[in-house]
């Protein structure tokens, strides 16, 4: 193979490089809840949180609050505690306070109006089974900002 040769073939990308973007994805949005057993899926977000500096809790993603959210609101056969709760409030008020909607949409996957969905003939927030409600009236001031 010639020099010019080398150069135009290193010069393409590799089918390696193509699909680097969905692995660092994973590695960024890093959730400590995936693999873990089903009754363990709470736990673990609300450890991994409980252990992080102040600085650090407002340095994680979107994806990675709804995550852990999700993994302590929509767990199976599990209760939320006050304490999860907490966690859960704690996950909303360290985001950006224009970022807490999304936040809220991609936890229960339809946008916020400004309360909880919740009714007979509606599928209930899972935020809003969870947690208690002296946590839902605080969590819905500071989804809409008025905290």
């Amino acid at each position: 193979m010639s020099f010019s040769q080398y150069q135009r073939s290193s010069s393409s990308k590799a089918p390696a490089e193509k699909s680097t973007l969905p692995g660092l994805k994973a590695i960024i949005d890093y959730n400590p809840s995936e693999g873990q057993a089903f009754f363990n899926e709470d736990d673990a977000a609300v450890e991994e949180f409980g252990a992080m500096k102040p600085s650090q809790r407002k340095q994680l993603t979107l994806k990675q609050r709804a995550d852990r959210i999700k993994s302590i609101v929509d767990c199976t056969f599990c209760v939320v505690t006050r304490d999860e709760g907490e966690v859960v409030i704690q996950m909303f008020t360290t985001a950006v306070a224009t970022d807490r909607p999304s936040l809220y949409q991609m936890v229960e996957g339809h946008a916020w109006k400004g309360d909880w969905r919740r009714g007979a003939f509606v599928s209930d927030d899972q935020i809003w089974n969870g947690l208690y409600k002296d946590q839902l009236s605080r969590l819905r001031k500071i989804i809409n900002n008025q905290n």
